[in-house]
């Protein structure tokens, strides 16, 4: 049996921040917000019961910027999903605060959005990490790490050590900048590296790309994420290589293979529209052996 263990779905392409690195990405902002709950229904339930799918995160955009979020939720729980996740820049969490935990969603991830603007207030973003952490559990907070934040990581950091805040720090991924302003705001995660060694947190190794520093007898951690394998050569870990490939599900019912370069799109919005379970399979295929042959991959990537 084919199978499909962790599909992202992008909730709605809109967002209600612009974030100067993700707009430089190659990606479109077409405006879609997915709202057809019935065809959304089927296919997560055809997902976990012909393809063992186990886990489902909504992204966006902003994916609370998507009026029927907390209906998509519950849909999906009730699929018997075994894990459900957001994806969300934080902006308006605190409307949507009790809907979400009654929704059923297992974890949020929280991008500091704040942390890249001209103007940064530390005081107004670690207020808002302490009210995200007390009001919702299995929380993260997500930072790609760049030469702009930079000078802010030390104090995120040791908050986030004294309090068992849970963080997720990114390098900069080179999707669709040029070469000088990638270079102008590349930042290795090397310094930040020794600076949570320094406060005597223990390495744990994740994967190829991916390293967890925690506390003795704590489940809290910092993960640091690097996208290259050799900078200098600018190769980047796969995504092939993870326990779970992340699929792209868009609000339009099209399948994205590739996280890191856009990759290309297989519609399944026919079979949706069907609720053939055939149709769904010949996509499911196609786009697997392309997946098997990815032409960015052998390009871009260092595959162990």
């Amino acid at each position: 049996m084919e199978t499909i263990k962790y599909i992202r779905v992008s909730a709605t392409s809109n967002c209600n921040v612009k974030c100067w690195y993700c707009f430089n990405e190659r990606q479109s902002f077409n405006r879609l917000t997915l709202g057809d709950l019935k065809s959304f229904e089927w296919l997560v339930n055809t997902l976990v019961s012909e393809y063992a799918t186990e886990i489902i995160r909504f992204t966006g955009g902003e994916p609370l910027e998507n009026p029927h979020i907390c209906e998509l939720i519950k849909i999906t729980k009730n699929t018997g999903i075994k894990k459900v996740g957001l994806t969300t820049n934080g902006k308006i969490l605190h409307n949507f605060a009790n809907k979400l935990i009654t929704s059923g969603v297992d974890d949020i991830a929280v991008h500091l959005y704040e942390l890249d603007l001209n103007h940064v207030n530390e005081k107004r973003i670690i207020d808002s990490i302490k009210w995200i952490s007390d009001t919702f559990k299995n929380v993260k907070f997500n930072i790609v790490v760049t030469m702009r934040n930079l000078k802010y990581m030390e104090k995120i950091i040791d908050f986030s050590i004294q309090n068992n805040v849970n963080l997720l720090l990114l390098d900069l991924l080179q999707a669709g900048f040029t070469n000088e302003v990638f270079e102008e705001n590349f930042c290795s995660l090397n310094g930040v590296r020794e600076l949570l060694l320094s406060r005597g947190l223990t390495e744990v190794v994740e994967n190829d790309n991916s390293k967890i520093y925690k506390k003795t007898n704590n489940n809290s951690g910092i993960k640091l994420v690097e996208h290259y394998a050799d900078y200098s050569e600018k190769n980047s870990y796969c995504t092939k290589n993870l326990p779970f490939h992340p699929i792209l599900l868009t609000p339009d019912f099209n399948f994205s293979i590739c996280t890191h370069f856009g990759g290309r799109s297989f519609s399944i919005a026919d079979a949706v529209k069907k609720q053939d379970k055939n149709i769904l399979k010949n996509a499911v295929y196609d786009f697997k052996a392309e997946l098997s042959h990815c032409k960015d991959c052998s390009r871009y990537t260092v595959l162990k």
